[in-house]
């Protein structure tokens, strides 16, 4: 009886969603891969090595402490679904919400943000590299970065956790669900 509740509670859920852009039928066969996608976005990590000296803690971008400068060569897994590889250069100095940055990432493969950032004072989450589904990067990412010829970034974003639950029952939270017309162009 409880799994019968449950499962007419998601196909409610999935009837009445105020961002339904898919019928119910492709709502619940999309379900399971749906929610590994929102499970990968939780969390990203990058690997990179290059003549780069960089040791950073945040507690979202507004409590970043922390300095780095170098180039590198990396592979990624990082926000908004990004993964590949990529190029990453420049310098940056944070002390909580306060920075002086100026960084690239460049000749990266398909699914991975290039971008130019140069910046300094204050870092706000209405900058285009913080777009919520178009950035490069997650305002509200707690994480860290270290690296001494060999380096690791690895984050935590709470946002895609949110998504995550609230995905559970079929409300997609940052609109990043795909549907079926996907798989049209891989024809």
């Amino acid at each position: 009886m409880k799994k019968f509740i449950l499962l007419l509670t998601v196909a409610a859920s999935a009837i009445v969603s105020p961002v339904a852009k898919a019928d119910v039928a492709e709502k619940l066969l999309l379900y399971v891969p749906h929610r590994f996608m929102d499970a990968l976005d939780i969390v990203s990590i990058s690997l990179g090595v290059g003549l780069e000296a960089r040791a950073e803690v945040r507690a979202t971008r507004f409590l970043d402490y922390g300095a780095g400068i170098g180039p590198s060569a990396r592979l990624i897994k990082e926000y908004n679904r990004q993964y590949g590889i990529g190029f990453e250069s420049g310098y940056n100095m944070n002390f909580t919400n306060l920075a002086d940055e100026s960084r690239t990432r460049v000749d990266s493969t398909r699914s991975v943000i290039d971008y130019a950032e140069s910046y300094t004072g204050l870092v706000w989450p209405g900058m285009n590299i913080y777009e919520p589904q178009t950035g490069a990067r997650d305002y509200w990412e707690i994480g860290a970065d270290l690296a001494l010829g060999v380096g690791a970034h690895v984050g935590f974003h709470p946002v895609e956790f949110a998504d995550f639950i609230t995905g559970l029952v079929c409300y997609d939270l940052k609109d990043d669900d795909f549907d079926s017309s996907v798989f049209d162009s891989a024809k």
